[in-house]
């Protein structure tokens, strides 16, 4: 009732592509409503868990989620759509490939990130996201769009509810991941 809300969730990864990985991150969100329209808040992604393995069956790697802290802004449009911008730090990252080798590593680096939710029916709503660590020939660049459903409440009131999700569910434009040689 007085603006704030805050969530906390912790998201684990299995991977089983070149070798098997298990990797696990904290998310935590604050947010203020300044108005009906407008909402400010941070988010922090802090990693709990790395796991090493092979590349080629030969390459000794670690793979290590890359801590993050975010500061956002949300709009609230009238036609029911939702848009978010962020911008923030992220946690230095190496620049190793598995395949050319090891590279000098990157000390903080800045982010920057959106959002959008435009409601195109009741329950339907078009959905995408972007994060980019910079800088992009070695940070990460990731971003998807793809249809959300609400089965039980308007696509545009997705986030706006009591009991809505704080946080939206672990993406790669959230789970950024570094890859570092051993």
């Amino acid at each position: 009732d007085n603006g704030w809300s805050y969530g906390l969730t912790h998201d684990f990864l299995y991977q089983n592509s070149f070798d098997r990985f298990n990797l696990g991150q904290w998310r935590w969100r604050v947010t203020y409503d300044a108005s009906p329209e407008h909402q400010f808040g941070v988010t922090t992604m802090l990693r709990s868990f790395s796991d090493d393995g092979l590349f080629l069956e030969s390459i000794p790697v670690n793979l290590r989620t890359i801590d993050q802290l975010q500061f956002h802004w949300r709009r609230y449009w009238e036609t029911g759509a939702q848009t978010t911008f962020w911008v923030g730090l992220a946690e230095g990252h190496g620049e190793d490939n598995a395949v050319t080798g090891f590279s000098p590593p990157q000390d903080e680096c800045f982010l920057f990130g959106a959002d959008i939710l435009m409601p195109l029916t009741e329950t339907l709503a078009l959905y995408g996201e972007t994060n980019l660590i910079m800088p992009a020939d070695t940070g990460t660049v990731d971003a998807f769009l793809g249809i959300q459903w609400s089965p039980r409440h308007s696509s545009s009131m997705a986030r706006r509810g009591r009991y809505s999700p704080l946080l939206p569910l672990a993406a790669p434009t959230s789970f950024a991941v570094d890859l570092v040689r051993q």
